[in-house]
């Protein structure tokens, strides 16, 4: 088992669009289109866990009417069982409680 890896969580950026596009390819097969994540990365929805300067991870997260729902959430290969998928849900949580949901639906 690898050791945990630090890593933080922040608000994706349009810049960041390629590396999440890249991690949706390879860790679910490109559920998601890029137009989509482009546009989800645009309403403020995406979230990315971060690794000395490098995206290893990535959740799609809506708040509505005090409900959450989180419809995507990935890790690059290299950085799975590390905590960093550990991170980016405890870090949904927070959002969510935060915007006033009452709940989290898991659309994953």
């Amino acid at each position: 088992m690898k050791t945990a890896l630090a890593c933080a969580v922040r608000l994706a950026s349009p810049a960041d669009a390629p590396a999440v596009i890249s991690l949706n390819e390879a860790a679910l097969h490109g559920r998601w289109s890029s137009a989509s994540i482009e546009w989800a990365i645009a309403r403020g929805e995406v979230l990315v866990a971060e690794n000395s300067l490098q995206v290893v991870g990535f959740a799609v997260l809506t708040v509505v009417a005090g409900e959450a729902e989180l419809m995507l959430i990935a890790t690059a290969k290299a950085s799975r069982r590390t905590g960093v998928g550990s991170v980016l849900l405890d870090h949904c949580r927070d959002v969510a409680v935060a915007a006033g949901a009452g709940c989290i639906h898991l659309d994953v």
